[in-house]
Parts: structure tokens; sequence; C-alpha cells
């Protein structure tokens, strides 16, 4: 049995992945001061953010994988 725990917290859009027309991901700085990337976005909470002037800032570099 997997038992998965989130906690919900308000983060600033710091930038994102991806094209502004499409992101794939956000990066958001944390209270803390630390910047994280969301999961994926779907395709229509992208659309939504693509509408936003949130985005109108610089995309970020996608991660490389290990």
């Amino acid at each position: 049995m997997k038992i998965r725990h989130a906690d919900t917290i308000e983060a600033t859009v710091a930038g994102f992945t991806g094209t502004a027309r499409h992101p794939w991901a956000l990066a958001v700085r944390l209270p803390d001061g630390r910047v994280a990337l969301s999961q994926r976005l779907t395709t229509a909470l992208a659309t939504r953010m693509s509408n936003s002037q949130d985005l109108w800032i610089k995309p970020v570099a996608s991660p490389q994988p290990h």
C-alpha cells in the first residue's frame, strides 16, 4: 500500500519550461526561497497559463535527465 501526503502552500511563479504559448511546467519560488518545478501542466492549465501575464518572464532551462 502506498500512501502519499501533500501540503498546499502558496508560491510565486518564477519561470516556466517549454514555451510561453505552451508551458510544460512552472518554476515556483517557495516561501523559504527555494525554486522548484511543478508537475507537468495539463493541457487546460497550460492554455490558461499561456493567456496569463504571469508568464511574461523568461523561460528556465529544462532539467537534464540523469
